[in-house]
């Protein structure tokens, strides 16, 4: 009877050591330090593949033999990670790829699960030349023109006769032929390029390197045109931010501070206005602020008109045209351990919370502020002088909305400072009295 008491906790002493030294301690230095391991490791994998070789092959040989016998495929029990996996993955990198690399990566996943639809140019928003204006008027638009291809049309966008290069018009203003016909000539030289609603952002990117273009008319089931795409506009969506959208912040550029009211153009895209501002906008319906609110009303309406929308509290500011133009949005409520923070100022970096930057610039009551090994240096404003600042502790607080929020505290010179920073892009620096 005592042999066997002994031959379970024999076995249960191994399971406990084979669990810790042979399972959980080696992956867990492994993965602390890989290239530490992998080396030396490498030729003892070397030297047993070498011997187990035959082994190996006929398991393997055993293995897909039954997987046919079941009607399994072998490419479906290949060890290639699905879209889903990739994203976990990514998740769970930490530190070992910067949040901005992650941020691409994961935009990169997500382009299948978004439309040419959700990023174009509308059609009323479209700049293009229309061949029915008088010559001056023309060649005033090719002078003040920003864009480097420009729609040609007559009339109407849905007669478009095709795209002109602006170094195309060059080329013929410096050889002196630069008329009607000619125009008509360079944009017409390669044919339209049209793609449905419906394609996927990861197709449109391949088909337009396949294509060997950067421009595309965006059309429905009917062939009429609903919008512009271009490469740029998918590229963004991968690098988040090429150009800046001045709809999204107010008129001194800055970004919109956290639970103030943003006023913005309803022609803004749902979609573009969630990933700027972290909110949680329904985006299974229109595409922009005027069609959800159209949408959910049912009507255009009147300026002054106020709804509640998941959570969210949208006012119609001006109308015009059958459509809404200028909405003033009101977030939901802060959590309450953030509302008591007031002077709130702004500054953006591109490196994740954990390791801020070496230098942000300041907009409000400090020049500049530098964040070195746990020391906040800043500079006055209003006064050249330069104060320090010790971190003293940070917390997590409840996240806004489903985003956690880091606060960093500091003490130093008589005053003590809050660093709130969301896990994304932005950075709230917020100064306590």
């Amino acid at each position: 009877m005592g042999g066997d008491y002994l031959v379970a906790a024999g076995v249960i002493a191994l399971t406990f050591v084979l669990l810790i030294f042979c399972e959980v301690a080696p992956k867990t230095f492994g993965a602390l330090h890989p290239e530490r391991l992998a080396t030396p490791a490498a030729y003892v994998y070397t030297l047993l593949l070498a011997v187990l070789y035959p082994v190996v092959w006929a398991t393997n040989l055993l293995a897909n033999g039954v997987l046919r016998a079941l009607g399994a495929s072998r490419q479906q029990a290949s060890t290639s990670l699905s879209s889903e996996e990739l994203r976990t993955v990514l998740a769970e990198a930490g530190a070992m790829i910067p949040q901005r690399h992650r941020q691409m990566l994961m935009s990169i996943l997500d382009l299948e699960n978004a439309t040419v639809e959700d990023i174009m140019v509308p059609r009323v928003e479209i700049v293009g030349i229309d061949m029915e204006d008088s010559w001056d008027k023309i060649l005033e638009q090719l002078r003040q023109s920003q864009h480097t291809r420009l729609p040609v049309f007559e009339g109407d966008i849905d007669r478009i006769i095709g795209v002109l290069h602006m170094k195309r018009v060059v080329h013929e203003l410096a050889r002196g032929r630069l008329d009607h016909g000619n125009l008509v000539e360079a944009a017409s030289a390669r044919e339209v390029y049209f793609v449905p609603s419906g394609t996927p952002l990861n197709t449109q990117l391949l088909n337009f390197q396949r294509d060997k273009r950067r421009l595309a008319f965006v059309v429905d089931e009917y062939g009429d045109i609903q919008g512009l795409v271009t490469l740029d506009d998918i590229l963004e969506e991968i690098v988040r931010r090429i150009h800046h959208r001045p709809s999204h912040h107010d008129a001194q550029g800055r970004a919109p501070r956290i639970g103030w009211k943003l006023r913005g153009d309803a022609s803004t895209t749902v979609r573009a206005l969630n990933r700027s501002m972290r909110w949680s906008l329904p985006t299974d319906g229109p595409k922009t602020l005027n069609g959800l609110i159209v949408e959910f009303l049912e009507t255009i309406p009147e300026p002054g008109t106020t709804l509640k929308m998941s959570d969210y509290m949208l006012e119609v500011l001006q109308t015009g045209d059958n459509a809404i133009k200028t909405v003033r949005i009101r977030p939901p409520p802060l959590p309450p351990e953030t509302e008591r923070l007031r002077h709130i100022t702004w500054a953006v970096f591109e490196t994740p919370v954990a390791a801020p930057p070496p230098a942000c610039a300041h907009t409000g009551g400090m020049k500049a502020i530098t964040i070195c090994a746990g020391l906040l240096i800043a500079l006055s404003a209003s006064a050249q002088d330069t104060f320090r600042a010790k971190l003293v502790g940070q917390r997590v607080v409840s996240t806004y909305p489903g985003t956690p929020i880091l606060v960093c505290q500091y003490a130093g010179a008589g005053a003590k400072y809050e660093i709130v920073a969301s896990a994304g892009s932005c950075a709230r620096y917020i100064t306590l009295n």
